[in-house]
């Protein structure tokens, strides 16, 4: 069993997508040729769209989605596809400022620290290493162009006093209010061109953040009104790409655990591993979990 390349739900693109048209397939070629890591098609999938432009690369253009959400299930990958828009955003686009969090200062460490090593292990990247500060309350990494990474903990203070042209927020189902998202991605307002990438798995009732963003992206995608939050937004602003099981299926199924598990089959991955979990869960963990379904409780079952 293969996992599903394409998610179940997202946001269709305005044109074909093409080298012209998304700066995925840019993204892709740096990842191959320069840092030599080798991705899933979920991956190279999810860089093509979540890249999208609007306008003319030969001349002007813009990201068309100010806010990107990438849901689905846990070991899927999620950590190496941050880390990789993370170089790339520094090394290619050399934009000049880039932030990271996620539920804690040590994970969002994970991609920072998976972008030093990339760095200095390529001969030419190193070479654009201006200095690496490990000083607790200012972790960046800076290179002789500019450009700087910082990570910082999910509190009120992420991202202020900063001016981010690319805002990482990992985890954001453990997000119970809005004092994180505000706070971090208001520092891309005077970047015309900022963008701010989202990733998570199924929340529960009190992942408010996560809830709202999903039911607002969910409404454009279906035209319905959603269950939950939702709200007007800008139809170009905000992109979901979710690798999710279908609503009512039931947790054997393995077509609906491929569409959760995009890297299933693919790498380390496997049913055996999936359906072990399925016998060892709670239903409702396991839905969250591994089928990347919104679960309305996190009492466990009689």
């Amino acid at each position: 069993m293969k996992g599903s390349t394409e998610p179940r739900l997202y946001t269709a693109p305005l044109r074909k997508l093409t080298k012209e048209t998304s700066l995925g397939y840019m993204c892709i070629a740096y990842t191959e040729m320069v840092l030599g890591e080798t991705l899933y098609p979920w991956q190279k999938w999810a860089l093509i769209h979540a890249l999208e432009i609007s306008g003319d690369l030969q001349s002007s253009w813009m990201f068309r989605f100010r806010t990107v959400l990438f849901m689905i299930a846990r070991q899927n990958g999620k950590t190496k596809l941050s880390y990789i828009i993370a170089s790339f955003f520094m090394n290619v686009l050399e934009v000049p400022s880039i932030f990271g969090t996620s539920l804690s200062l040590d994970k969002a460490e994970e991609v920072w620290e998976a972008v030093i090593a990339a760095q200095e292990k390529n001969p030419e990247l190193v070479k654009r290493i201006e200095r690496v500060a490990r000083t607790n309350g200012n972790k960046r990494l800076i290179l002789k162009n500019g450009a700087s990474y910082k990570v910082g903990a999910p509190t009120r203070r992420a991202g202020r006093g900063d001016s981010n042209d690319l805002v990482l927020l990992d985890e954001v189902r453990e997000q119970r209010d809005f004092e994180v998202l505000s706070a971090a991605a208001a520092s891309t307002n005077a970047k015309p061109n900022g963008l701010i990438v989202c990733f998570s798995n199924a929340g529960d009732p009190d992942s408010i953040v996560l809830r709202q963003i999903r039911s607002q992206a969910v409404e454009k995608i279906t035209g319905k009104k959603a269950n939950d939050f939702g709200g007007d937004v800008d139809a170009d602003a905000l992109a979901l790409f979710e690798w999710s099981a279908p609503d009512k299926a039931e947790t054997d199924d393995l077509e609906a655990l491929a569409q959760a598990n995009p890297a299933l089959g693919y790498g380390k991955l496997t049913e055996r591993a999936l359906m072990s979990n399925r016998e060892t869960f709670p239903e409702n963990k396991f839905r969250s979990e591994c089928m990347c379904q919104q679960v309305e409780t996190i009492l466990p079952e009689p």
